[in-house]
């Protein structure tokens, strides 16, 4: 890993509901797809999935799927949207506008610890999560879901967390994620379109353990 940000070096842009896509249709397809076995038994594929709706708060839900994760218990949406509105970090139209305030909030609950890096490559996700870590990743909305939704460039960026990340028999990678708009748990994402997408929002990751 790189190194973690400073508050002053890094600010999320407002994120987008995605939007103008068919979601049933699209989680009918995840669910026919072939299972991947994306890592070792102890990365996070049993992570809690809590959806964020029509509301732009994918990163506070995949807070909450980190900290359920970690120690077992659901905090409820609340223990991270509240903080951020005091904050002054929280559009209601937008979601959280501050990644680094945002952690620093994350840092208050009681029983985990969240640090924020740029990442350098998809090994460190690997690493953070045969540690035992959960990770939760902020990709481009546009790179995407472009393949599957009609957004224009520069539509923000999206949060995910990463259930699983394992490399393929031909040298390249591949990953799970439980994303908060879609319904269905540990996602396969092939490592391009992830790559991709994490690289062109200057790679944030936020490593989550319980303490």
């Amino acid at each position: 890993m790189a190194f973690a940000y400073e508050a002053d070096q890094y600010e999320v842009p407002a994120e987008s509901p995605i939007e103008r896509f068919d979601r049933r249709a699209l989680e009918a397809r995840l669910r026919e797809a072939d299972a991947f076995d994306a890592g070792e038994p102890n990365q996070m594929l049993d992570t809690p999935l809590h959806p964020q709706g029509d509301k732009p708060d994918c990163l506070l839900r995949s807070a909450q799927m980190a900290e359920h994760q970690q120690t077992g218990h659901d905090p409820g949406l609340d223990a991270f949207k509240q903080p951020a509105i005091e904050r002054g970090v929280y559009d209601p139209g937008g979601g959280v506008t501050d990644l680094p305030q945002f952690v620093e909030a994350m840092n208050e609950r009681p029983d985990i610890q969240a640090e924020l890096y740029r990442g350098d490559g998809p090994q460190d996700i690997k690493d953070a999560l045969d540690h035992g870590e959960s990770v939760i990743a902020c990709v481009d909305s546009y790179e995407f879901y472009k393949d599957v939704c009609n957004l224009e460039p520069n539509s923000g960026q999206h949060a995910i967390v990463v259930t699983g990340a394992g490399e393929t028999a031909e040298g390249g990678w591949q990953f799970t994620v439980n994303d908060p708009n879609i319904e269905v748990p540990n996602v396969p994402v092939d490592g391009e379109r992830f790559l991709t997408a994490w690289d062109a929002a200057n790679r944030p990751m936020i490593t989550v353990e319980k303490v």
